[in-house]
């Protein structure tokens, strides 16, 4: 059995800034790993237009991959951290990725 509420909780540990900079130094470690192969995948199996929606997208890496394809008419990247999306759209700005809210 999942505890949900514990579940919810672990989510909410990046309500910091620092936080999430910590995330993000650890992910980009193993970005290629981690990233690559999926964002390969979602466009392969992928149609020209549409919208593609990242749940959890945390520093909005994927989400920014997949943006720079241009293949999706939206993409829409949520987390539950507000700090994990201030960082998203921040990175989104610095790359060109195409995520404006």
């Amino acid at each position: 059995m999942v505890n949900f509420k514990r579940k919810l909780e672990l989510e909410n540990e990046y309500d910091n800034i620092f936080a999430v900079d910590v995330y993000e130094s650890m992910v980009k470690r193993y970005e290629n790993i981690l990233y690559d192969g999926f964002v390969e995948r979602v466009l392969s199996f992928s149609k020209v237009g549409g919208k593609l929606l990242d749940i959890g997208s945390g520093t909005g890496e994927i989400a920014i991959k997949i943006a720079k394809a241009n293949l999706f008419d939206e993409i829409v990247a949520m987390d539950s951290s507000p700090f994990m999306l201030y960082k998203s759209k921040q990175k989104a700005s610095e790359q060109g990725g195409g995520l404006t809210k």
